[in-house]
């Protein structure tokens, strides 16, 4: 059946290590900032409910963006707690069924994923093309 997937990219902190560099970094954020990312997922999530669509999110992203919100006030339900809600209702964690399938040849930049990487020169954004 036909359908579209989104991908979810958020801001990293900056202080977070082990991200990828072309991810955009963000300072420290006030519980109202979070809050306002959060709801505008939600709403997102709100207005493409009916469409054909499979959503996915990097939990380590999610967690590299959360990290400060670690030490917000105690409020029910927490920053961590509405973000995981919001998460649940945009998709799933790629990451636990990140498997190549052999029927499909994974490319970046027109170059075999097979080929090493490391010898292509740094963009601003790193794109990754499936093609069967």
């Amino acid at each position: 059946m036909e359908h579209s997937e989104l991908f979810l990219l958020l801001p990293k902190y900056e202080d977070v290590e082990e991200q990828p560099e072309y991810i955009k970094s963000t300072n420290i954020m006030t519980e109202d900032e979070f809050l306002k990312v959060i709801n505008k997922i939600d709403e997102i999530c709100m207005l493409i409910s009916n469409e054909n669509y499979k959503g996915y999110y990097d939990a380590e992203n999610v967690s590299a963006f959360l990290y400060p919100a670690k030490t917000l006030k105690k409020s029910y339900p927490n920053t961590i707690t509405r973000m995981r809600m919001v998460m649940n209702k945009w998709g799933e964690n790629w990451r636990t069924q990140k498997v190549q399938k052999d029927t499909v040849k994974y490319m970046y930049y027109c170059i075999s994923a097979a080929s090493s990487l490391s010898s292509l020169p740094a963009a601003s954004s790193k794109e990754a093309i499936a093609v069967s």
